[in-house]
């Protein structure tokens, strides 16, 4: 079994910054081997919000079943990003270990359809996503109070007339560290992940729990504020990284392994490249 890198699109609360993380699934064979190929792994996400197109490639490192991955950065290749009419060379970045091109030189735009092409040890492997249509609108959340902390629970209008598939995550400040410059995450785990089918064109909701039942100074802590990103993607996008959290929520080591898709053509080749679209959305809590 190989698994792939998560992909974490972060945007303010460390959650649309273009992190990879480690994420590995164990496949134990009975006669205590298996297949050691080596495999290109190519990872991508875009996005009209974004001011980077970033790709990592590098070379799966499979070790007695588990295959772990980041070490072995494939530095050397030619990777190219294209809409169908116009391309651009992505060129590698020795700060961030990945090919960075600025989106004020390539803009990626809604409804687009890109083509990705990276070429490495004599091989070609190409890939194609298409930007969603629309971002979701008219978001709106409420709190109400529980035994442990308080609930919340976020609202999104769906656009009607596409199929649309949407990850909501975010971050928020209690009322004794409200000055702190970052937010802590927001746990929607499965719950964050939506679709519109059945449902085109109305209110999605998706809710979470926040643990807040300590007291400082005799004062119960209260929520201060909230920052809610709401992500629109694409089918692929919502996929990869719906199988990524069933992954982390699972702790039974004796579960069936699970295959990601590759949206990666070429031979021996893994890894995804998918879009999405962004909304972030801050507010104090009264």
């Amino acid at each position: 079994m190989i698994c792939l890198p998560k992909i974490i699109f972060n945007n303010a609360l460390l959650l649309v910054l273009s992190v990879f993380v480690a994420s590995c699934v164990e496949e134990v064979n009975p006669k205590g081997l298996v297949n050691t190929d080596r495999k290109v792994v190519i990872n991508s996400l875009i996005s009209p919000q974004d001011s980077i197109i970033s790709v990592e490639v590098s070379l799966s490192r499979p070790v007695l079943g588990i295959t772990n991955f980041g070490a072995d950065l494939i530095t050397d290749a030619e990777v190219i990003i294209s809409d169908g009419t116009v391309s651009n060379v992505i060129p590698f970045d020795d700060v961030t270990a990945r090919y960075n091109l600025e989106t004020d030189v390539f803009p990626i735009q809604a409804g687009k359809q890109y083509f990705l092409e990276v070429k490495t040890g004599g091989n070609t492997y190409k890939a194609s996503c298409q930007v969603p249509e629309t971002p979701a609108t008219d978001i709106r959340t409420t709190i109400s109070e529980t035994r442990d902390g308080f609930r919340l629970r976020v609202f999104w209008r769906d656009q009607k007339g596409e199929e649309n598939y949407y990850r909501v995550s975010g971050g928020y400040k209690d009322d004794v560290d409200r000055d702190r410059n970052f937010y802590l995450g927001l746990d929607f785990a499965e719950e964050g992940f939506k679709t519109d089918n059945g449902r085109d064109g109305e209110v999605i909701s998706a809710d979470t729990d926040i643990l807040l039942n300590y007291f400082v100074n005799g004062q119960k802590v209260l929520i201060d504020s909230l920052e809610i990103q709401l992500l629109t993607t694409d089918k692929n996008y919502y996929e990869y990284q719906k199988v990524l959290v069933d992954i982390d929520q699972n702790e039974n080591p004796f579960a069936e392994p699970v295959r990601l898709i590759s949206t990666i053509e070429g031979e021996d080749a893994l890894g995804i490249f998918a879009a999405y679209q962004s909304v972030i959305k801050k507010m104090k809590v009264e």
